[in-house]
């Protein structure tokens, strides 16, 4: 916390003892909080970007997602990939199946850990990390590659499709092995379709993955203790 930030505080508390409406200050001192944190947390972040290892780990990226668009480019892989990475769209083709398992008794505890997982993976992935990290795809860096889908205005860190691909295969994997190996299969071929794609840097991926599986195992762990007990 700067000098900056200080003079707001003080002025807040100032205006604070000349007004009495206390709730309305105390909820314009909330997004004060909000704004100052933001701002220490994106100053982290710059300077973070501007380290030797950022950038020894952007280029390590680079490296992997040029090799695959040089080595593994093909028509057929062309036609394939756009179509694997819709079932990770927006989690819906997870969440369908997730709400088709509710009308089972056998898959009903497996439905709802799922449903429970990726609204998770949307609140920390998609509307905090994704925000606080604000790290631009390789399509808007490198803008000279033939692209296959529509470029996403979102952010990039962590990888969406990714995220909650894994947490349906780490929940369904808990539940049954007989679905949820195939469910990995599937998860791991929309981690690479956005590589291939060229939307997603494989530190994105990465992280995409590890952070569905932990945040499917916490899920099973707190459901199966608290809830289905």
């Amino acid at each position: 916390m700067n000098t900056f930030h200080f003079i707001i505080i003080s002025q807040f508390f100032s205006k604070v003892n000349k007004n009495k409406n206390y709730l309305e200050y105390q909820n314009k001192f909330l997004d004060f909080c909000v704004k100052i944190c933001d701002n220490i947390i994106h100053e982290k972040i710059i300077i973070w970007r501007q380290s030797i290892l950022a950038y020894n780990i952007r280029k390590f990226d680079f490296i992997i997602l040029d090799a695959i668009q040089k080595n593994l480019r093909n028509p057929f892989m062309d036609e394939l990939m756009p179509k694997v990475t819709i079932l990770g769209d927006k989690g819906l083709f997870f969440i369908f199946i997730s709400i088709f398992m509710l009308f089972f008794k056998q898959y009903r505890n497996c439905g709802i850990s799922c449903l429970t997982g990726m609204m998770c993976g949307v609140i920390v992935g998609n509307l905090i990390v994704k925000n606080i990290v604000r790290r631009s795809r390789p399509c808007w860096i490198n803008d000279k590659i033939d692209m296959l889908i529509e470029v996403p205005k979102d952010y990039s860190f962590p990888s969406g499709h990714t995220l909650a691909a894994f947490i349906f295969a780490t929940v369904v994997l808990h539940y049954d092995k007989r679905i949820g190996i195939p469910a990995l299969i599937i998860a791991a071929a929309i981690a690479f379709s956005r590589m291939y794609l060229y939307v997603h840097f494989p530190t994105d991926i990465l992280f995409g993955v590890v952070l569905g599986i932990l945040i499917g195992c916490s899920v099973v762990h707190f459901l199966d203790k608290y809830l289905f007990t």
